[in-house]
């Protein structure tokens, strides 16, 4: 009887073990597929709330400056954090770290890829950005 004891604990052990594992690599998969691509969705830089699928950013991109390789853009927030009022989701810049305003918004530099890829890179919001 406590051989079996024995054996059925470092069983339990194992199956334990096993299920810990294996749940690290299913998220580090999930991690790395969030935001790749065009099918995927991905996260709402300003509050921080996963996109649904359909669910766009609002935002402005400005005109191409004459000799340089990316475009302006003004990143206002998703449908859960603008217009202000929808949802109560805080908003805060990821440069900085601060509350950005009802009114403000991200400032990014978005770059075009070969094959039409897009990339943004986003130098801080209204409040850290000041010129």
């Amino acid at each position: 009887m406590v051989w079996f004891i024995i054996i059925l604990s470092i069983s339990f052990s194992l199956l334990l073990y096993g299920l810990k594992y294996a749940g690290r690599n299913s998220k580090k998969t999930q991690r790395q597929s969030i935001g790749g691509g065009n099918s995927e969705p991905g996260y709402c830089p300003l509050c921080g709330v996963k996109l649904m699928k359909g669910e766009q950013l609002k935002s402005a991109l400005f005109p191409e400056v004459t000799g340089s390789n990316h475009r302006i853009c003004h990143i206002f927030g998703c449908p859960s954090c603008y217009p202000r009022g929808e949802f109560s989701e805080e908003r805060r810049c990821p440069v900085c770290k601060k509350k950005v305003p009802a009114d403000g918004y991200l400032i990014g530099r978005m770059f075009f890829r070969e094959g039409g890829a897009k990339h943004v890179h986003i130098v801080g919001c209204t409040e850290c950005h000041k010129k």
